[in-house]
């Protein structure tokens, strides 16, 4: 069984990457001109060349493919008309061009921020997209990720472990009171892996988190254990730092979106109950996975 995955070259994807060829999977990925250089040759790893967003190279791509993990998307900071294009009509062109090419089966990896009070353009994207999947006639899987962490993360928890590194104290947006659900990468591509291997799949969408939520005030506490640092907290009142950000982000100069910062407020605690009882899904603490991420010696670093 050959797979195709997209957005092979991201946080993600390079874990995926790694995944699934040790699984022994057979993997072709699918990758931009520019971004040819960053996938590494190796054994039952094919990279081909294509586009998303115009379709170019996409029936080769998908050619003696049995199953597609889309994993590609375009998050903020970005232009409102590049985030549908990428994760809409890029969508709309891998969909069509599977059905074409007589695909079994086609994963969507999509975000848990689609089910927040708090939509913006990229969750919208993601919600057309899910749409989108659930028209086609192909057996789908849709799977909705909360906050991702893990080696190699420069986002998220990747952000917060550069901050308590550099500044005397630990800055945080509001009260520190803020519900968050971490779920360790190497648990999110665990899944994918096994999900490749049933031989139906339940077109559904599921939720996927780690094993328990805990405070943004906790999630600080255990870092900087971790780290081996003692630094105090200040709350900044949320906000002056949420419109003080969206200024910026008005200008280019913020590389956090103001919706992201809605997010942080509202909390990212999910219900995972469906994806433990019908897809087996067994997520780790956050305690082992911060574990494991600070033994692979690659937290919050770039790859």
């Amino acid at each position: 069984m050959k797979i195709l995955l997209t957005g092979p070259t991201g946080f993600v994807g390079r874990h995926l990457i790694d995944e699934l060829l040790a699984g022994g999977s057979l993997l072709r990925v699918l990758v931009r001109p520019q971004s040819a250089g960053k996938i590494t040759a190796r054994e039952g790893l094919e990279v081909v060349i294509g586009d998303l967003v115009t379709g170019e190279g996409l029936t080769d791509a998908l050619r003696d493919i049995h199953t597609v993990i889309h994993l590609a998307a375009r998050t903020s900071p970005a232009s409102d008309s590049l985030i549908s294009a990428t994760n809409v009509r890029g969508t709309a062109h891998l969909i069509d061009a599977s059905r074409r090419a007589e695909v079994k089966r086609f994963l969507f990896v999509s975000t848990a921020s689609v089910l927040s009070a708090h939509l913006g353009a990229y969750e919208k994207s993601k919600l057309e997209a899910e749409e989108l999947v659930r028209s086609s006639t192909i057996s789908f899987l849709i799977l909705r990720p909360s906050l991702i962490y893990g080696a190699g993360d420069t986002k998220n928890i990747g952000m917060l472990i550069r901050a308590i590194k550099t500044f005397p104290y630990i800055p945080v947006v509001g009260d520190g009171t803020s519900i968050m659900q971490p779920l360790y990468v190497d648990d999110l591509t665990a899944l994918i892996r096994e999900l490749c291997q049933l031989p139906v799949w339940p077109r559904r969408a599921y939720t996927l988190a780690g094993r328990e939520r805990i405070s943004l005030d906790e999630c600080c506490d255990k870092l900087c254990n971790y780290m081996g640092l003692k630094k105090s907290k200040v709350h900044l009142p949320f906000y002056p730092v949420y419109y003080i950000c969206s200024f910026l982000y008005r200008l280019g100069l913020a590389r956090i979106a103001p919706i992201q910062l809605l997010h942080l407020k509202e909390g990212f605690a999910c219900d995972i109950r469906s994806a433990i009882d019908d897809l087996g899904f067994r997520p780790c603490s956050f305690d082992e996975g911060l574990g494991r991420m600070f033994c692979s010696g690659r937290e919050g670093v770039s790859q």
